[in-house]
C-alpha cells in the first residue's frame, strides 16, 4: 500500500493508538499528523528519537490547540532518557510564545544553562524558573528589563554572587522599582556609588520613596546626596517627608536653598518677612516644628481657616553659612 493511501486510510480510522509499539515506520509522521495516537509525552519522545521523525510534523502537532492543552497538563519525563525532549522543548524558538510557555512550564526542573532563543522566551524561561540563577547566565541575558526581573526574582542567589555580577546603573535602577522588598532595595542602594545618584535624576527618583519607607540614619548620607534625593522626588509631600528625615545634615543655608526650589508655598519659607500658610498634615506639622527648633522660622501656629501659619524673620539672623 503506497504511503499516502496508508495517510488516507487512517484519516477514516476511528481508533486512537496508545503508543508507537509495533508500529512500522513509516506510519508515525501520519499518526502524528493525524492525530490518531494518544497525547503524551512519551510519544512525543519516541517519535522524536525515531527514525521516522518529520520535524514539521512534530511542530505543527505541538502548536495544534488540543494537543497543547493536554500535554500542557502532564510534567515532561525527567530522566535521562527523556533529555532529548526536554531540551528540544526549551530550545525550540519556533514555537509561539504561548505554546512556548505553556510546555517549557511543565519541565521537571530548571536547566543549568540559558538557551539560544530570542528575548521574549528567554523572558518566560526566567518568569517559569525554568534556567538556573549564575553569574554566566546572568551575562547571557543582553535585555536590561529581562535581567532586572532575572534578579528580582532570584534576590536571594545575586547576594549570594552580587559580588562575581558587575550591574550597570540601569539594571539597578530597575531593581529600586521592582518588586523586591524595601529592605533588599536598600542593600541595592547601598551598592550604589552616591555620586551617580547625584548626577541621575531617575535614580534619585527611584531611591527617594524607598529611603521614605525605611528606618534610616541620616548621618550616613551626604548633603548634596540628600539635596538630589529630595528635589527628584515627587509628590511634594514626599519632599517634605524625605527633608524631615534628613535635614539633620544640611546648614541652615542648605536647607533654605531647597526650600526655595521647592514648589509654593514651602518656597516663601526661605524667605525673610513671609507668612506663608501650608496645609495642616503630619509631615508638615514635622517640619514646622524643626524648623522653628532650628530658628529657621520665629513661630508657626494654626491658621483661622485651617492650615499652618509660617512665620519667617524680618531679616537673617543666623551666623550659619
Amino acid at each position: 500500500m503506497a504511503l499516502e493511501l496508508r495517510s488516507e486510510f487512517l484519516k477514516i480510522q476511528t481508533t486512537v493508538l496508545s503508543s508507537l509499539d509495533g508500529v512500522p515506520t513509516e506510519f508515525h509522521s501520519a499518526l502524528f499528523r493525524e492525530k490518531k495516537i494518544v497525547n503524551s509525552w512519551e510519544n512525543c519522545l519516541a517519535y522524536l528519537s525515531g527514525k521516522g521523525y518529520d520535524p514539521a510534523v512534530l511542530m505543527a502537532y505541538l502548536q495544534d490547540d488540543d494537543v497543547r492543552a493536554e500535554l500542557s497538563q502532564n510534567t515532561v519525563p525527567g530522566g535521562d532518557a527523556a533529555y532529548p525532549l526536554r531540551q528540544y522543548l526549551i530550545a525550540n524558538d519556533v514555537l509561539p510564545d504561548d505554546a512556548y510557555r505553556s510546555y517549557v512550564r511543565m519541565l521537571p526542573r530548571p536547566f543549568k544553562a540559558l538557551q539560544k532563543v530570542g528575548t521574549t522566551k528567554i523572558e518566560i524561561l526566567v518568569r517559569e524558573r525554568k534556567v538556573e540563577f549564575s553569574a554566566e547566565n546572568v551575562g547571557e541575558i543582553k535585555d536590561e528589563d529581562v535581567k532586572a526581573l532575572f534578579i528580582e526574582l532570584n534576590f536571594g542567589a545575586y547576594l549570594a554572587k552580587r559580588t562575581e555580577i558587575p550591574l550597570d546603573i540601569a539594571i539597578r535602577e530597575r531593581l529600586l522599582n521592582s518588586g523586591i522588598s524595601d529592605q533588599q532595595k536598600m542593600i541595592v542602594v547601598a551598592d550604589i556609588e552616591p555620586g551617580l545618584v547625584v548626577s541621575s535624576p531617575s535614580l534619585a527618583s527611584a531611591v527617594g520613596p524607598i529611603l521614605d519607607r525605611s528606618t534610616i540614619e541620616a548621618t550616613g548620607y551626604a548633603p548634596d546626596f540628600v539635596r538630589a534625593i529630595i528635589l527628584n522626588s515627587r509628590p511634594e509631600e514626599l519632599q517634605i517627608s524625605l527633608l524631615n528625615k534628613l535635614h539633620s545634615v544640611l546648614s541652615t543655608t542648605e536647607v533654605r536653598e531647597i526650600l526655595q526650589i521647592l514648589p509654593s508655598p514651602y518656597r516663601d519659607i526661605a524667605e525673610y518677612g513671609r507668612y506663608p500658610k501650608i496645609d495642616s498634615s503630619p509631615v508638615n506639622e514635622v517640619l514646622a516644628t524643626w524648623l522653628l527648633e532650628r530658628r529657621l522660622i520665629s513661630s508657626f501656629a494654626p491658621a483661622i481657616f485651617g492650615g499652618i501659619r509660617i512665620n519667617t524673620f524680618r531679616k537673617n539672623h543666623s551666623s550659619e553659612g
